[in-house]
């Protein structure tokens, strides 16, 4: 038997696909629609795993400044969002 193209742990059901599909498009709308400097904070901590120490050195700013942008992200998307659309439920 061959191996689900999408591969482990991805639910086969067309209609939970095409759910994930479009929560994707909206967090990628929503990321669209942030400042250039909210988008660039969530991208290369969220996509790109980078640590508060390594966000400050690459972003030649502070740590606090980091943690600041960071929460007006978080506050932007989950209004852009909803409040629940970072809840698994």
């Amino acid at each position: 038997m061959g191996r689900h193209p999408m591969g482990e742990g991805v639910d086969p059901n067309p209609r939970i696909v095409a759910e994930q599909a479009e929560r994707e498009r909206g967090v990628h709308a929503a990321l669209a629609r942030l400042s250039p400097k909210l988008r660039a904070v969530v991208v290369l901590r969220y996509f790109e795993n980078l640590s508060y120490d390594d966000l400050a050195a690459v972003l030649q700013t502070s740590i606090g400044t980091i943690k600041s942008r960071l929460n007006r992200a978080h506050a932007a998307l989950e209004g852009l969002l909803g409040a629940g659309a970072g809840a698994e439920g």
